[in-house]
């Protein structure tokens, strides 16, 4: 049985497209900060702090994708939400899939920022699970000493992150690693997803290879790649005015398809 987490959010903008922004490990909703200006009277922007993130509670153990994706769809049922664009961030994504296989009625449009569908390997997993312990033991800053030089090379984001990284509790990061490597591949899932969606995808992000983005957009049966030039793993933050233009063409394509309904 599923345990239940309420979450923690903030909101920008009150019509529109409803758009909410999943952020990736271990990180909060304010890598999403930088595109609210852009989005302004165009959507209502919900920021959620995901299950042992930010703000929202911890829950001990594993948190599965699954769990996580529930409590989206309980916020959306807090909200008094049927549907919502969601935009997935790395983790982010992995839920946004997770949501999709569980409440395909409720996405309205999908946006996969910086993110995969595939499984882990076996040395990814054993990796993975390796951190979870480690961090248990020994709390989150060496992994906020490490892995901003993995999602960006632009070094006031790299300190920006560090800052965010050293706010989670060790319990929450261990849990969501755990639950990212238990996680089911979702590449069989793509064509399956029939509403508007984006890929949008760092030209030099050394996680996801821009073969991989581009061959989950093609596997969308409404999909299209973004690239942004010179992007890592941060595109929010390093290109923020061309993500917004992304998710505002998404947003237009939504709005279209809503009102051929």
């Amino acid at each position: 049985m599923m345990s239940k987490v309420h979450l923690k959010k903030w909101e920008s903008g009150s019509s529109g497209v409803k758009i909410i922004f999943l952020h990736g490990f271990p990180l909060d909703h304010t890598i999403w900060q930088p595109v609210l200006p852009f989005l302004q009277g165009s959507a209502h922007c919900i920021l959620p702090d995901l299950r042992g993130h930010g703000e929202s509670p911890v829950s001990e153990g594993v948190s599965t994708m699954l769990e996580m994706a529930d409590d989206v769809a309980g916020l959306m049922d807090d909200l008094g939400m049927e549907r919502a664009v969601l935009v997935g961030h790395s983790m982010g994504g992995y839920i946004s899939f997770a949501f999709a296989k569980a409440f395909p009625e409720r996405l309205q449009g999908l946006a996969l920022v910086a993110t995969h569908p595939l499984a882990d390997d076996e040395h990814k997993r054993l990796n993975r699970l390796q951190t979870a312990d480690t961090i248990e033991q020994t709390g989150v800053e060496t992994l906020a000493a490490s892995m901003p030089a993995s999602l960006t090379s632009d070094p006031k984001i790299r300190a920006q992150l560090q800052n965010i990284i050293r706010k989670i509790s060790p319990a929450g990061a261990a849990a969501a690693l755990r639950g990212m490597a238990e996680r089911e591949e979702s590449l069989s899932l793509l064509d399956k997803i029939q509403v508007p969606a984006v890929v949008i995808a760092g030209e030099r992000d050394s996680i996801v290879p821009l073969s991989l983005a581009a061959e989950m957009a093609s596997r969308l049966p409404k999909g299209k790649l973004v690239i942004i030039p010179n992007g890592g793993h941060m595109p929010m933050m390093e290109a923020p005015d061309q993500t917004a233009a992304a998710l505002l063409e998404l947003v237009e394509r939504v709005r279209l398809t809503t009102t051929q309904l």
